[in-house]
């Protein structure tokens, strides 16, 4: 007979239990802390490190560690569990909260409801290096729970659970109540249950309590969910009719003429009769919303999870794959990761040996890998992302993977390739008459022209043209890219008190909208760190540092809690 399994807790305060018995706790205030170290660590973990973590001040650390282990066996019944160098947990025998949250599963979105802090009130201040890890650990943590929750309750929206979706958003509102795209997920599904007085109030609340914590203003997204009635159904067209509305809406949203393109694709939505016909219509919808409209990407995202549903109800393959790339490509650019790669694989398995649909399933993926900080991943499915879309004739996705793709050369130092790879982009969007995406690219080839050593008036009115640009589409993330540059063009010309204006400029710019870019907003202040630090202004570098870990953290963007991230990644003298 299969021994029962250990329930460990680490989210809240530490316990364990199997079945209904609990577990005494282990002796050795720093043995939860062993546990948590290696339950969320994301490589092997060897028993020296863990020593000098958080034994350096023992007589003996390999010993306090060794009596420590032994301890955490001895509590937890596992005494096969917790040996060997690098450290191993018997998987088999124990079932830890705080893994199974960090890793997914089928169990995750259900802890992700009882979530509490990691290790709460532990108190290890003799351990600094371990302190650190337990602040970004937390945030990683609580981070990855809310995107469960926001998933879950999205899920419950699109099928009509309105209750359930109500109680999933107020359980992620009260974890995190600052996070404005919780409460507008709560307020959209407060109005869609058809109490809009709790949906009006439950806006004030949030309005104020953003206010208030954070001292800014909330964007009018809040406003606007609380009067969400849900996709619109009216009577019924023939499906010539609803395709047509489609192809017109879509038309019109490429054409820059968004607000009379999003109002076709809603009556397409009200129109359409059948499950397949109505999945994309509301997948059209929910893409536009994404792509089209500034501040409407938590809107997008519930409209794409019905077509999802609706897609997948029908047996429709290609709407579904559609639906699961924009709802990755939406946690993605909001760094939600918890969610990405689940959705991508069932895209991708979907998807097959299409390359229109696997293109650009593969460059989302591409982008993934790049913003959790592992560019050299990220070059592989960016180049079949490419390569499929060249076979398929989609020029635009292949300049957008190109520039994705010069991004990942970018932080691999590969300046002259990234070069190379940004003026591929650049083209392909000029041919296409694509603005919306040519302002990325052309900051990209700007960082890599700085590290290269080019010159500067070139780069200088290239970002010129990129931040006019920017401004004429209204795009946040493309506006504060270009800020950046032209801050370290200036930096480098000596003018650092200029630099610091306009990356500070750069920064406002990229954060206005609760929808922008998180990738961008650290590259901004990555940058405003070097520049500070650079003139001299240590307790403004702190404070930005400060912020860029907190962001880093919660977006799960690795490799902006590093010192290379500052150091190497800014370009204020060239590399060679």
């Amino acid at each position: 007979m299969t021994a029962e399994r250990v329930q460990v807790r680490l989210l809240g305060v530490p316990s364990a239990r199997v079945g209904t018995r609990d577990l005494p706790q282990p002796r050795g205030r720093k043995s939860w802390a062993v546990l948590a170290t290696l339950a969320m660590a994301d490589r092997p973990v060897g028993r020296r490190e863990l020593a000098r973590t958080l034994f350096a001040d023992a007589d003996d650390p390999l010993g306090a560690l060794r009596w420590t282990l032994a301890e955490l066996r001895r509590s937890l019944g596992v005494p096969d569990g917790l040996r060997g160098d690098p450290v191993s947990i018997d998987e088999d025998r124990m079932v830890i909260d705080a893994r199974v949250i960090d890793r997914g599963g089928a169990e995750a979105s259900h802890l992700a409801q009882d979530a509490s802090e990691l290790l709460e009130g532990a108190d290890l201040a003799d351990c600094p290096e371990f302190e650190t890890w337990l602040v970004v650990a937390r945030q990683r943590l609580r981070s990855r729970a809310d995107g469960y929750l926001r998933d879950a309750a999205m899920h419950a929206l699109a099928t009509g659970d309105t209750s359930d979706a109500v109680r999933l958003a107020g359980l992620g509102v009260g974890s995190s109540p600052y996070d404005e795209t919780l409460h507008e997920l709560l307020i959209r599904s407060l109005a869609r249950s058809g109490d809009r007085v709790a949906a009006q109030e439950q806006a004030t609340r949030a309005e104020h309590m953003i206010r208030s914590g954070l001292g800014v203003a909330p964007s009018n997204t809040l406003r606007l969910a609380a009067l969400d009635a849900g996709a619109p159904r009216g009577s019924r067209a023939t499906a010539a009719v609803v395709e047509s509305l489609i192809a017109s809406g879509r038309a019109a949203v490429g054409a820059g003429a968004v607000d009379a393109g999003i109002e076709t694709l809603r009556r397409a939505v009200a129109l359409a009769d059948g499950r397949s016909l109505r999945g994309r219509a509301l997948f059209a919808l929910g893409s536009a919303l994404v792509h089209g409209v500034r501040g409407r990407d938590e809107e997008g995202a519930v409209v794409l999870h019905e077509g999802l549903v609706v897609a997948q109800a029908a047996g429709d393959q290609r709407t579904s794959v559609c639906a699961l790339r924009e709802l990755a490509f939406v946690d993605v650019q909001s760094g939600r990761a918890a969610t990405v790669e689940a959705r991508l694989q069932e895209a991708l398995r979907l998807a097959e040996d299409d390359d229109e649909l696997a293109t650009g399933v593969l460059g989302v993926q591409g982008m993934h890998w790049c913003d959790r900080g592992d560019p050299m991943r990220s070059l592989e499915p960016l180049t079949e992302s490419v390569e499929r879309a060249e076979r398929a004739r989609q020029p635009r996705q292949a300049a957008w993977s190109r520039g994705l793709t010069a991004r990942s050369l970018l932080l691999l130092g590969r300046y002259g390739e990234a070069i190379t790879m940004s003026d591929c982009s650049i083209a392909g969007c000029r041919h296409e008459r694509w603005q919306a995406f040519l302002p990325f690219p052309m900051a990209m080839r700007a960082d890599a022209a700085l590290s290269d050593g080019a010159e500067l008036d070139d780069i200088e009115n290239d970002l010129h043209v990129a931040f006019a640009l920017g401004c004429q589409l209204g795009d946040p993330c493309w506006e504060g890219a270009a800020a950046r540059g032209l801050a370290l063009v200036s930096a480098r010309r000596g003018d650092l008190t200029a630099a610091r204006a306009t990356v500070a400029d750069g920064y406002r710019r990229c954060i206005r909208h609760p929808d922008s870019y998180v990738f961008i907003e650290a590259w901004v202040l990555a940058a405003d760190v070097a520049l500070a630090h650079e003139i001299g202004d240590e307790p403004a570098a702190q404070t930005s540092r400060t912020r860029l870990r907190t962001v880093a953290s919660r977006t799960e963007q690795p490799w902006f809690l590093t010192e290379e991230a500052v150091s190497t990644a800014v370009p204020l003298r060239p590399r060679r």
